[in-house]
């Protein structure tokens, strides 16, 4: 147990709510020796001394002891991780927002940072009581998906990016997933956009997906394409009111889904205009019904708990959110990688190549999220990770994907690649077969004179921005690279 006023203190983030309570700290007479931001190299005109976390590790490793961090930083859901970092460098004296308490998650110890935290944070007033040391945190192991237990069926929020569509009349090409490649999410985020040349996307919607099951039964003309379009923003103007009107509607309703042969679930008959519309407004997650047999197939609980036991133990934050209930919540460094990544990518692919027939090769840390969900896809797929190693095997485990191969892929139609690998790896891994490369890059670093040259006389003369983001604090821009015609 320690209390404030008897350790040399250190604020964790240099904003408005760090200097105010360092302003409470010193009225109080405790020592504040100095702010820690990942910004402080930008912020040498503070009147404060504002260093570095490596700073702070090497300065105070072996005072770790006498010392005290106050996380201060507005973003609490990370408070937890950056908590579970300085306590491995040695420092147990933290007052930080637990994520186990905000989950209601009881615990005694927890509980006394919690209340300093708040008593800082929120009124501004010195912590009066006793402080544990802080020891860590352990997962909170709870089914977040289920919403509602119905007779051997399950009400359940659903990751967006494991959903498929059914297959009518045995058309294996309409077994699309939501997310990567299905044409009803498209054109609902054309309708939603708004933009000049929507009702064009909306015939070419029509005539590629519409107009190939009904030429059996109907004379195709004008007026039939007409009718075709109206119907459709029919739909999406009554989901839109449904929405706005009874929010319940769409739980209320949910659509039915089965376990799917290569990952993921598949939806059974009706409910794909209610799953693309909510993917188009930009839920992560959608109420489905499942069957309980199913549900505990997916949830593959004994893997849950030695995946549990590995995150705890791990040493590195994740980059990737985990799609399955057991970690909707838990924290990475990219929680937008659904949409940022997957999204953004699998639709730049389509462009030059058929997702069914195209050869991957990922250089990316991100615990294999894209490789997984690229083999779900029916692609052939190559990866190379460094970090987390352990982890992504056991999440290979989790998703039951076991066609991930660590060995070369014969000629890959795409290239994605992180400038956390060496540039030499990317350079042999192109062919002539090589359509699109995609490359994430730190703003600051960006892409180096050598390897854009290298490309250019590769042919990959083309360079668009896809994605312009922040993971980490770390401003990071998408380029996808391919061949002008």
């Amino acid at each position: 147990m320690w209390s404030v006023n008897e350790k040399r203190l250190y604020i964790y983030g240099c904003g408005l709510a760090g200097k105010n309570i360092a302003k409470v700290l010193r009225n109080a007479g405790c020592t504040v020796v100095a702010f820690v931001d990942k910004r402080a190299e930008k912020m040498q005109n503070e009147q404060e001394n504002v260093y570095t976390i490596e700073w702070l590790y090497e300065k105070e490793f072996k005072n770790a002891d006498s010392c005290a961090i106050i996380i201060t930083i507005k973003n609490v859901f990370d408070h937890s991780s950056l908590a579970k970092d300085f306590l491995k460098h040695g420092f147990q004296h933290i007052i930080f927002k637990s994520s186990s308490i905000m989950d209601g998650f009881e615990n005694n110890s927890l509980k006394t940072i919690d209340n300093a935290y708040e008593m800082l944070m929120t009124h501004l007033k010195m912590p009066q009581n006793l402080i544990e040391n802080f020891s860590g945190e352990k997962l909170i192991l709870r089914d977040r998906g289920i919403i509602k237990i119905l007779k051997n069926m399950y009400l359940a929020l659903f990751p967006v990016e494991l959903l498929f569509g059914n297959i009518p009349n045995g058309e294996s090409e309409l077994q699309s997933n939501f997310v990567a490649e299905h044409p009803l999410t498209d054109l609902y985020v054309t309708l939603m956009d708004n933009k000049e040349g929507s009702i064009l996307k909306m015939q070419e919607f029509v005539k590629k997906y519409a107009e190939k099951s009904a030429i059996r039964y109907v004379d195709i003309e004008e007026t039939w394409y007409l009718m075709q379009i109206d119907g459709r923003i029919s739909v999406y103007n009554n989901m839109e009111d449904k929405l706005s009107l009874d929010p319940s509607f769409f739980r209320n309703n949910a659509t039915k889904v089965i376990i799917r042969n290569g990952g993921g679930f598949s939806l059974v008959k009706s409910g794909k205009n209610r799953v693309a519309y909510m993917i188009a407004k930009g839920l992560k997650y959608v109420p489905i019904l499942v069957s309980a047999e199913d549900w505990d197939e997916y949830v593959n609980i004994e893997v849950v708990q030695e995946l549990t036991q590995l995150i705890d133990e791990s040493k590195n934050e994740l980059f990737a959110p985990i799609p399955h209930p057991y970690f909707y919540n838990f924290p990475c460094k990219a929680r937008n990688f659904m949409k940022e990544g997957f999204w953004n990518i699998a639709r730049i692919i389509q462009h030059f190549v058929e997702l069914t027939t195209c050869n991957i090769k990922i250089f990316l840390n991100d615990e294999g999220y894209l490789s997984r969900l690229f083999v779900m896809l029916g692609c052939q797929v190559e990866r190379k990770i460094h970090k987390n190693i352990t982890v992504c095997e056991m999440l290979d485990k989790l998703f039951y994907i076991k066609d991930i191969k660590n060995e070369q892929v014969d000629k890959p139609h795409v290239i994605i690649w992180s400038d956390e690998f060496d540039a030499i790896e990317l350079k042999k891994s192109i062919s002539n077969r090589t359509k699109i490369i995609i490359i994430f890059t730190n703003y600051e670093s960006r892409i180096n004179v050598e390897l854009e040259l290298f490309l250019m006389k590769e042919g990959f003369n083309s360079k668009q921005i896809f994605v312009e983001t922040m993971w980490s604090q770390q401003y990071i821009i998408g380029y996808k690279y391919y061949k002008a015609n």
